[in-house]
């Protein structure tokens, strides 16, 4: 990416790119607003890949897993027709 901005923001007529050694020449704000439009870009794409992605439905049973109280404050799991394991 560096090697991009370097060939495509260097000017032929003696304007530094914007990532030159000198930073007082240089745009590295511009460098930097570039990557984060990229990073918001890539968000976007995330975002709607996620809400376009479906779970496969599984054949087996879907076992509920309820917790309930013991008498000294901690929680034991309790599910439907499964013997629970040992805590």
């Amino acid at each position: 990416m560096v090697t991009v901005v370097h060939q495509t923001t260097g000017g032929s007529d003696g304007r530094p790119d914007w990532l030159t050694q000198d930073l007082n020449q240089g745009r590295v704000d511009l460098y930097y607003l570039l990557v984060a439009a990229m990073a918001a870009v890539n968000l976007v794409y995330f975002v709607v890949c996620a809400r376009w992605y479906r779970f496969k439905k599984s054949d087996a049973a879907v076992t509920v897993v309820e917790l309930e109280e013991k008498d000294g404050g901690s929680l034991k799991a309790a599910t439907a027709g499964v013997a629970a394991p040992p805590v």
